[in-house]
């Protein structure tokens, strides 16, 4: 604030208190003392404004931001006193009032008041996922994926506008009654089940109360993640537990079975056919005398050999260069010598290539005692022989400089470069394809290019095959940022459990109660088609005024 700002501030009547719920000042107030002022203005050291601030803190005890009777005076400080009195003479109604209980407050589905709440519920440091006001569980964010728009900072302060009430997989809770008669009725516990819905919050617990007229039953769920001031082990615990407490509110036994479903999203952004499998199964635990039946989501690599669930022709090898030469090339310039490189002759600061065998195309090469800017200068073409386009892709490796149409590799169909791909700024070659369905039946060629002088004007490449799959390209799923394990479980008590690792297509709170979960606890699916929806669940009789609690516990493990 410059000089005149302060002036206009000083000189301005200090409001004492305000009202929390109108936010109008009281102005009742005396003006600060002129030595404050003067201090204000320049011409003390900052020992002695400090000590004529606190002593004018006795007069204007009305400064903005402190609420009536917070603070009394006057006080009295030595030359040597620190400015902030110890005994700050707190009014005790004040103090009190600082550690009074209040009353939680209840939101309810009759005032649509619960469409916006989300109760962050997911484990301190473990990602997130919040508690609706419903009781649904809702955003998600343990994938360690980046946020969407509408947790953008760019789309405002998400107090004025609040983010979509949204999740990225399938899961929810249901329950199912039948009563003595052999009425049965099946609701989700959400607000598309149940008409009254109550929401109370008070972190870390989530406390919400269901209940319809037409129901023989209600329920409270009390949901949480595991919380211990001062005990960050236990408090990063990467899970949420839901406890269903269920009343029976009819005349006679009710039998009453809760359900919950959870969709395998492990993996959801390597869509990679070749890479893995996601694998879905139902498991019995038992740690100590806590026994669990455990919906287990994860995914796997394939194992070696193991084919692709959709049948395709054999690969059609199209050249490696194993025997040494360019047989059948047609060889420009200088940049790729006489012969393919040997691996034997590799320069060593060029690493490990990921060569397929010993021999392959490589123009990063330093001749007779030349140096890498001088071995980079060398130019040159390969035209390799025709051939008919027989499968759907035509895979390669691929390494070098990234320079479209110096540094490359392309595909000639009736002359023309009609694909064409370029290093990656590596001498490591990766795995890359062209896709050359259109083509089927037409005649091509192969064309290597090193047209490059500057930086990184080389390129390498190895082992092209045709083939009905893209690249084999060799995918350390292990190492995948989405990579982990999911899992849903239901505490054994009393009540029978059931559980199913696939659940059929439709409405998943209904399939969750279907007689066919026998035979199917392991499902297994390729990781290009979306992960399976499994479920577990128990069935508990409640006699007429009982009630019964039922625990289900969601964790997850998405370390990398």
């Amino acid at each position: 604030m410059g000089r005149e700002g302060v002036t206009l501030a000083m000189n301005t009547r200090q409001p004492r208190a305000t009202s929390s719920r109108s936010g109008q000042f009281t102005d009742d107030a005396a003006p600060l003392p002129e030595a404050v002022l003067a201090a204000m203005m320049g011409g003390l050291e900052r020992r002695d404004f400090l000590r004529l601030a606190a002593l004018a803190a006795g007069t204007a005890s009305g400064l903005v931001g402190l609420a009536r009777g917070a603070i009394a005076g006057p006080f009295t400080l030595g030359a040597d006193d620190f400015p902030i009195p110890a005994d700050k003479k707190f009014d005790p109604a004040w103090i009190a009032s600082l550690t009074a209980r209040g009353e939680a407050t209840t939101y309810t589905a009759a005032a649509a008041e619960l469409e916006y709440l989300g109760m962050p519920i997911g484990g301190i440091c473990c990602g997130q996922v919040y508690l609706g006001g419903d009781g649904s569980l809702w955003h998600w964010d343990i994938f360690n994926l980046p946020q969407s728009s509408d947790w953008s900072h760019s789309s405002g302060p998400l107090y004025a506008r609040p983010a979509k009430r949204t999740s990225p997989l399938e899961q929810g809770f249901a329950v199912r009654t039948r009563t003595a008669d052999g009425t049965e009725r099946m609701c989700t516990l959400n607000a598309a089940g149940f008409r009254d819905i109550e929401f109370k919050g008070q972190y870390p617990i989530g406390l919400v109360r269901y209940s319809d007229p037409q129901s023989p039953i209600s329920v409270e769920l009390e949901a949480y993640s595991p919380f211990c001031p001062l005990d960050e082990d236990l408090s990063g615990t990467p899970c949420t537990v839901m406890h269903y407490t269920v009343r029976n509110n009819a005349a006679a036994a009710v039998e009453v079975s809760i359900a919950g479903w959870l969709e395998n999203k492990v993996c959801s952004h390597t869509p990679q056919d070749r890479a893995g499998v996601r694998r879905t199964q139902v498991l019995r635990e038992q740690h100590g005398e806590a026994k669990a039946l455990t919906l287990e989501c994860a995914a796997r690599a394939r194992t070696v050999g193991e084919e692709a669930s959709a049948p395709r022709r054999p690969d059609l090898p199209l050249v490696d260069f194993e025997n040494g030469t360019y047989e059948g090339w047609e060889v420009t310039g200088t940049a790729f010598g006489t012969t393919p490189r040997n691996l034997a002759d590799i320069a060593k600061h060029q690493g490990d290539l990921r060569a397929q065998g010993q021999w392959l195309v490589n123009s990063h090469e330093t001749r007779g005692g030349e140096d890498v800017a001088a071995g980079d200068r060398h130019t040159g073409t390969l035209l390799g022989p025709m051939f008919v386009i027989e499968r759907s892709y035509l895979c390669f490796r691929i390494g070098g400089g990234k320079h479209p149409g110096q540094t490359c590799v392309n595909l000639l169909v009736d002359g023309v470069v009609v694909r064409t791909a370029t290093g990656h700024d590596s001498n490591v070659m990766r795995f890359d394809q062209f896709d050359v369905r259109e083509f089927a039946g037409k005649t091509a060629r192969l064309q290597i290019v090193d047209g490059w002088t500057g930086a990184w004007g080389n390129i390498g490449f190895d082992e092209a095959v045709q083939s009905d799959e893209p690249s084999k390209e060799p995918y350390d799923l292990l190492n995948a940022v989405d990579h982990g394990t999911m899992s849903l479980s239901v505490l054994e008590s009393s009540g029978s459990t059931f559980g199913c690792a696939a659940l059929l297509e439709g409405p998943r709170a209904s399939a969750c109660f279907a007689p066919m979960h026998e035979g199917t606890s392991v499902h297994e699916s390729p990781l290009s088609k979306p992960g399976p929806v499994g479920c577990v669940g128990v069935t508990h009789r409640i006699e007429p005024g009982q009630s019964v609690t039922i625990t289900f516990v969601i964790a997850w493990h998405f370390a990398n």
